[in-house]
């Protein structure tokens, strides 16, 4: 329940000024983020995308979409398939989509890493100049090489910041490793199914022409019809030459029109196996090529996941450096530091032997 209108009621009761809601502009953040939403975007595109394309893609045959047709039946109820080169066309553009955006989460990283590397240069450089570096904070009875609790605090702030930006570039990694995963299952489901078809093209066209060859074994002795391995065990066991002059006599039977028909059907057939074939072939260099690009994602989603443990382990060892600076601090203000005095004593001694030759 939102109670922000009878919290804001309240507060202008009472003389306050109500909570005002600022709409959230991706325009107001810094570069770094802006870029990050922008890919986030591309990969929301690019899944969308991966599900409306998913049903005709897969398709080979126009069929009924049922789920579509129930939930709106003023739509069209059908699903037309695409074509080879529709496939092909899109297979192209997702291999390219997910490459121009794995190449833009590496320049991302890389930005990131060297804006952090800039400014830690910067904050390294106003520390050395702040109190005179060393030498300040040995005067001020620290050790030379420690560093003082602002500046482990600072130190704290930028390994926040490195976890969030490597936090942020590992979680797109992952979104874009699922959308490739997606597309290498349709890919795969596709290469599938094209093997099937095409077996089951094989499968008929063998059976039906062994049945055509040799019309008395298309039944077995029981008179039931004959299975597809039942078949192929009887065309084994029938002679070479059954098979020749069962073969010569059907030619002699047939026209040369016939002849000529069946020479054509027999190429257009061959035609059509040799396609498929081809399907079959881009198809799998499609998955391959998905399945190099997961391993890709995956190497740099390693290292990077080791990378950001480093990162955990390193701001808990900070905050507990701070932590103990701090303490040291407390203590070093508790204790006469004579580092401090001899400086003072120095710095002193210096300014009177200066006035005293200036006026004598």
């Amino acid at each position: 329940m939102d109670v922000t209108l009878l919290f804001n009621d309240y507060l202008t009761a009472k003389g306050a000024k109500p909570v005002l809601q600022e709409p959230f502009e991706v325009s107001k953040l810094n570069g770094f983020m802006n870029d990050a939403y922008r890919i986030n975007a591309l990969l929301n595109d690019l899944v969308r995308y991966l599900r409306v394309i998913r049903s005709p893609y897969l398709a080979l045959q126009v069929h009924r979409n049922r789920s579509k047709g129930l939930s709106n039946p003023t739509k069209a109820d059908h699903v037309q398939p695409f074509t080879e080169q529709q496939r092909k066309d899109v297979d192209e553009a997702l291999k390219k989509q997910l490459k121009q955006i794995d190449i833009s989460l590496e320049q991302l990283a890389k930005d990131a890493e060297m804006d952090l590397e800039v400014k830690y240069a910067i904050r390294a450089k106003k520390q050395e100049r702040k109190g005179f570096g060393r030498l300040g904070r040995w005067a001020a009875g620290g050790g030379a090489l420690e560093k003082s609790p602002e500046e482990l605090e600072e130190d704290a702030k930028f390994e926040t910041e490195k976890a969030h930006r490597d936090g942020v570039i590992f979680s797109l990694r992952m979104r874009l490793q699922q959308a490739g995963k997606v597309q290498e299952s349709i890919a795969s489901t596709r290469l599938s199914r094209e093997i099937e078809h095409s077996q089951n093209i094989l499968s008929r066209s063998r059976s039906d022409r062994f049945q055509a060859e040799f019309p008395t074994a298309s039944a077995s002795s029981t008179g039931q019809p004959m299975t597809a391995l039942e078949i192929d065990l009887e065309a084994e066991q029938a002679s070479r030459q059954e098979r020749e002059q069962i073969r010569k006599d059907l030619e002699s039977q047939m026209t040369p029109a016939q002849l000529q028909q069946l020479q054509s059907e027999e190429t257009t057939m061959l035609r059509h196996y040799n396609a498929e074939l081809a399907k079959i072939q881009r198809a799998q260099a499609s998955v391959l090529e998905i399945s190099n690009l997961q391993t890709e994602l995956t190497m740099h989603l390693n290292l990077q996941a080791e990378g950001i443990s480093q990162l955990v382990s390193d701001s808990f060892e900070i905050g507990s450096n701070v932590a103990e600076g701090n303490r040291q601090l407390e203590k070093a203000n508790e204790r006469f530091r004579p580092a401090q005095w001899a400086f003072y004593v120095a710095v002193g001694t210096g300014a009177f032997l200066v006035l005293w030759d200036a006026i004598f």
